[in-house]
């Protein structure tokens, strides 16, 4: 037991070391840069990073309005109903999550371009003549973005909302129909009250994720929000302050709405209820038990239709004001396959994704194991350290890295290696 503890204990400040260098002192350099009021000042009064903020807090927004409504009739249906083929709903749900978001932007780009698949089909159906096609992307790509994020994001509040409809008591439901109760009115006042804590833990994620991606707005070249910004403000590191500050603005912002969605609505009625009851889906007769899986297989065709879209373009030849590729090749797959510079690319890919997987499981088990069953002095901050990362975008995190690497001299020999996580194994 004393050698278990004191092996603890040396994990424990192995873990305190590991967060000092590579969570609390990169998040230090962003604010000891960016925290001046002249820096927010000039960054509140420039109407380009007011832009930014204002459009990153409209996609945020929208995207997450455009989840609920994604989402919330998913998990109220799969919830309530018993229906053909639901185990494989449960996975077709999840794919959109497994997709890249950023691929699916340059397959909105094929499908909302000017010879795009919509302007072909409207040409087709006489709506729009041949020589007037719309450019949907000039003015629209706001809300092209906010479409890739919603059906990117929504199975994340579709678990979460499903998880905490199925744990309420249905005893409360029939108690109250029994009292002629409404179906809205039940809802209203039992469902709806009961699941407040995993819908708005599930909205929190993906507004802060809405909010904070690069990818997508990058792709379809939506430059005006604050991700993009900062993305494009490394270059200026050495000599321009402003990037720091507009980092620990969204720094700032997504640690207010993150304990805003985990510490007033993290724990709710459906987490601490979930094993003592269970509630039964109702069986669907006839014709109605295939209204639920048609739902669920039109929202995961809309979502994956971006990806679709990429598969053809990558094997088409000839694409232009079709609905489909006129013509069909692979070669390009036969030139990228050969080039120089595209299987390095796909090398480091996979060695950076399998190293880092590797690392998150020896981190996450071993500081699992310290915290719930050694339990050292001071393990409640070490369990916070360990769950930080997950409120904290990864584009702040690289930022973070950079600035200290390109500031701090004595630290360039040490974070060399890890720029290559592949060294390290």
């Amino acid at each position: 037991m004393k050698n278990r503890q004191i092996s603890g204990n040396l994990l424990s400040l192995a873990f305190y070391v590991f967060f000092l260098l590579f969570l609390i002192f990169p998040l230090y350099s962003i604010i000891k840069e960016g925290l001046s009021i002249a820096y927010i000042k000039e960054v509140f009064g420039t109407p380009f990073y007011l832009s930014g903020m204002r459009n990153s807090l409209g996609i945020a927004i929208v995207s997450s309005l455009l989840t609920i409504l994604i989402a919330f009739p998913l998990a109220f249906v799969s919830s309530r109903y018993d229906f053909p083929f639901k185990k494989m709903t449960q996975l077709l749900i999840l794919l959109p999550l497994i997709l890249p978001p950023f691929v699916g932007a340059l397959g909105y780009e094929q499908f909302f371009g000017q010879t795009g698949v919509l302007n072909t089909l409207l040409i087709n159906c006489g709506i729009l003549a041949f020589d007037q096609p719309i450019d949907w992307l000039a003015k629209g790509r706001f809300w092209v973005v906010c479409m890739i994020e919603a059906f990117h994001l929504y199975p994340i509040l579709y678990l979460n909302l499903l998880s905490s409809m199925q744990a309420i008591n249905p005893a409360f439901d029939d108690a109250a129909r029994s009292l002629g109760s409404s179906p809205f009115k039940r809802f209203k006042e039992i469902t709806l009250p009961l699941m407040k804590g995993g819908f708005f833990s599930g909205l929190t994620i993906v507004f802060i994720w809405s909010f904070t991606e690069l990818g997508t707005p990058l792709m379809i070249g939506y430059n005006t929000v604050i991700p993009v910004q900062i993305f494009n403000g490394i270059t200026e590191l050495g000599s321009n302050p402003l990037p720091y500050t507009l980092v620990l603005i969204m720094l700032l912002f997504v640690f207010i709405l993150y304990l805003i969605g985990h510490g007033l609505f993290g724990k709710h009625y459906g987490a601490d209820q979930k094993m003592t009851f269970s509630s039964t889906p109702q069986e669907l007769s006839g014709a109605k038990k295939y209204i639920p899986l048609a739902l669920f297989l039109v929202v995961t065709l809309i979502a994956v239709i971006p990806h679709i879209s990429i598969s053809l373009m990558s094997v088409s030849q000839n694409w232009y004001s079709t609905l489909l590729p006129s013509a069909y090749t692979s070669r390009f797959y036969e030139q990228s396959l050969s080039h120089s510079y595209v299987i390095p690319s796909i090398f480091n890919s996979l060695s950076f994704s399998i190293s880092a997987t590797l690392l998150c499981c020896i981190i996450g088990v071993t500081l699992a194991v310290v915290v719930e069953r050694v339990k050292p002095a001071g393990y409640q901050l070490l369990d916070t350290l360990g769950m930080m990362p997950l409120a904290i975008p990864g584009l702040i995190l690289a930022f973070g890295y950079l600035s200290v690497s390109t500031r701090y001299d004595f630290l360039k020999a040490f974070l060399d290696p890890f720029k290559n996580p592949t060294m390290l194994l």
